[in-house]
């Protein structure tokens, strides 16, 4: 409570204390076991929205490339590649080249010349911007791809919040029970090795950062750690980069086919 002269305000966090959620602000868990809480200094009382997490944790079917403006995208059975000149988007492979892999592809993910792509329960990852197949990695109900630097691959699995770690060869070399809650939609690979993940619980989403052992942290920590993308939305009609041009900063949309979209 507080103390002074003036009308004491008592603060209970539980859940059985007579809560109006209608006029009570700053609060979220209003339908949790654990009780109410003070609400999450991001953007929403709840935590961070989904779009403002877009520079750092792409929608699944995108991945920044290691050049200036280069993506990767998921378009059906195929991934495309952008062209760094013209921004417009081509297969990744040339019709001679393709190797024809990819069944029902769900996410990318990219690192260096390193592309790995989570398709139909396995893993294939690639040199070379897709040169060259270096690893087939069997993972049934894989969801979520992530490139660490030293080649490893982290792998999470749609409805659990175990990540799987292998190796570069492909072999598993560790399974690391996160323990965060919720479901892991989008994991990164920070400097020191430190791993972020972006979990999905009732519509909330929460930033995890650790190696073995996770706590939650905010979207300062994130943004501080981490250089966003140029990516600033994205909806079930396409997305948009916003980069840097000669003279002002330019929007660009596209639609999941890679066509320009105004």
């Amino acid at each position: 409570m507080t103390c002074g002269s003036t009308t004491p305000t008592f603060r209970l966090l539980d859940d059985v204390v007579g809560w109006d959620e209608a006029v009570v602000s700053g609060l979220v868990g209003f339908d949790e076991a654990t009780g109410v809480r003070l609400a999450n200094a991001d953007g929403s009382p709840a935590g961070p929205t989904r779009t403002e997490l877009l520079p750092w944790f792409p929608d699944p079917r995108l991945a920044p490339g290691c050049q200036p403006c280069a993506w990767y995208l998921l378009s059906g059975d195929r991934l495309l590649r952008r062209d760094t000149c013209t921004g417009g988007w081509r297969a990744g492979w040339l019709p001679s080249c393709d190797p024809g892999l990819l069944r029902a592809p769900v996410a990318v993910a990219a690192r260096g010349h390193r592309v790995a792509v989570a398709d139909a329960d396995r893993v294939l990852v690639w040199r070379n911007e897709g040169d060259q197949l270096t690893a087939v990695i069997g993972v049934p109900g894989v969801s979520v791809v992530a490139l660490a630097p030293d080649g490893q691959v982290l792998v999470a699995v749609a409805g659990r919040d175990e990540l799987r770690r292998y190796g570069e060869d492909g072999r598993l070399r560790e399974i690391i029970e996160t323990r965060v809650g919720g479901t892991i939609v989008g994991v990164r690979v920070g400097p020191g090795h430190t791993i972020w993940l972006l979990t999905e619980a009732s519509g909330r989403w929460q930033i995890h950062r650790g190696r073995h052992r996770f706590r939650r942290v905010d979207l300062a920590d994130l943004a501080a750690a981490l250089a966003p993308s140029s990516l600033v939305g994205a909806d079930d009609t396409g997305f948009c980069l916003r980069e840097s041009g000669p003279d002002r900063a330019v929007t660009t949309c596209y639609t999941w086919a890679g066509q320009p979209r105004p």
